[in-house]
């Protein structure tokens, strides 16, 4: 993406990009446990590989970096706290 001259996206940018995901971790792992409690562990896996298959479309479509990041975010931010989708890790 940094070599995409389109996108205008620096070295810097590109830094802030790729750590959008591990800071949505950070907020899933905070939030998983009661959520799954409250919710149930399958209906959460659920809501969660729908989050990170919508997310991961956005991605590819995403017309600007904001939208970019956005959606590199959301799906990290998830309950399960991971960069994998839900099911992947069965």
């Amino acid at each position: 993406m940094v070599d995409d001259p389109d996108l205008g996206l620096t070295p810097d940018r590109a830094g802030d990009l790729g750590s959008y995901a591990t800071f949505g971790m950070l907020l899933g792992a905070l939030s998983a446990g009661t959520l799954t409690d409250r919710a149930g562990r399958r209906s959460v896996i659920i809501g969660c590989t729908v989050v990170f298959s919508l997310a991961s479309a956005l991605c590819a479509a995403a017309p600007t970096l904001g939208v970019f990041g956005a959606a590199r975010l959301a799906p990290a931010s998830r309950p399960s706290g991971s960069a994998a989708p839900p099911s992947a890790s069965f």
